[in-house]
């Protein structure tokens, strides 16, 4: 995994501390980090900016005003931190690439940016740092972060602090570039190919048969994958739910559905087949970077339970009441908020 957080810190520190007293306070604004953040920052050890870079987030999120920037010329007199600032997100940018995640997920940068400002040349990426407002700052509550390398749980709740961090700053402010992966046509895509990229992913054939009414093309699909080895033999017995989900998982739970709103469009109307397959690999790919096994994440019938679960209204993603922070909520069985009994 490409590692970054602690390059960006040690970068972020030296340019706000080198701009000086008279415009340390607007260093400090235009980076979007407040002085109890920077003080944060400062105080980090070695084995805490280790704990950093093994996570597979960046700290550091993306934030921009416009992509409009017109075709005006670059100021001379900010033409240099232009283009260390442009350096920074240019690191940031690779992070995803690298990684291969989205980068709504690991750099809080929605995808239509994302990708206009890797097609940019040069001087018209300086134009967006100038112009466009481009800079990194943080979206989370730094203190809350618990950078234990040593536990993989601890590191999967500080990924999901993160990227909680991003799903309230853009459901408050930028809510348009929330939910933009739409559902497979079902006109291009016939039932067979759908059943089988479900299947694929280890969706179990009584879920992939109800969500297609098709069962005997499921099983007999089933069958053919089974065959080639690409998935395993169907379990017997019912289905699970989504509240042995929550409550074996409670926050690989809530990161799932976090990852599965932010990218997949309309998952109150219907289950997004093909949203569903993105945000169970963006989770499945955090797991795996910060190995954990398989036998302590949710699979892909798990997940599909979860997503079926909030289109049904039967659980939802909101805020707790008593300590403030998102959590999962399973409206037909309440087990309480996680970070309440942490």
């Amino acid at each position: 995994m490409y590692a970054l957080n602690s390059a960006l810190i040690q970068m972020t520190m030296r340019r706000i501390l080198a701009s000086g007293a008279s415009l340390f306070n607007a260093a400090l604004a235009e980076q979007r980090i407040a002085s109890k953040d920077l003080m944060w920052l400062h105080l980090l050890n070695r084995k805490k900016l280790q704990a950093l870079d093994a996570l597979p987030v960046s700290l550091f999120r993306v934030f921009y005003r416009t992509m409009d920037i017109g075709r005006s010329g670059l100021d001379d007199d900010i033409y240099q931190s232009a283009t260390i600032k442009l350096l920074m997100i240019k690191e940031a940018v690779d992070f995803p690439i690298l990684n291969q995640s989205n980068p709504l997920i690991s750099i809080g940068f929605d995808m239509g940016g994302f990708d206009r400002f890797r097609r940019e040349p040069f001087l018209r990426r300086l134009m967006l740092i100038q112009k466009g407002g481009f800079t990194l700052g943080i979206r989370c509550n730094l203190s809350s972060l618990e950078l234990n390398g040593g536990d993989k749980e601890a590191q999967l709740r500080d990924c999901l602090r993160i990227i909680i961090g991003d799903y309230r700053y853009y459901k408050a402010n930028r809510p348009k570039h929330l939910g933009l992966i739409r559902d497979w046509n079902s006109e291009l895509m016939g039932p067979e190919v759908i059943a089988e990229n479900l299947l694929s992913e280890g969706v179990t054939p009584k879920l992939v048969a109800a969500h297609i009414s098709l069962p005997d093309l499921v099983n007999s699909i089933h069958r053919k994958l089974r065959r080639l080895q690409t998935v395993m033999p169907k379990g017997g017995g019912r289905i699970g739910s989504h509240a042995n989900a929550i409550a074996r998982h409670p926050f690989h739970s809530l990161l799932f559905m976090i990852i599965y709103l932010m990218l997949a469009n309309e998952p109150l109307i219907r289950i997004n087949g093909f949203g569903f397959t993105r945000a169970f690999n963006e989770y499945r790919q955090i797991c795996h970077y910060l190995e954990i096994m398989d036998d302590d994440m949710l699979d892909a019938s798990d997940c599909w339970l979860l997503a079926s679960g909030y289109r049904a209204q039967e659980l939802s993603v909101e805020e707790c009441k008593l300590c403030k922070q998102i959590t999962i909520i399973d409206r037909r069985k309440p087990n309480g908020c996680p970070w309440c009994k942490m």
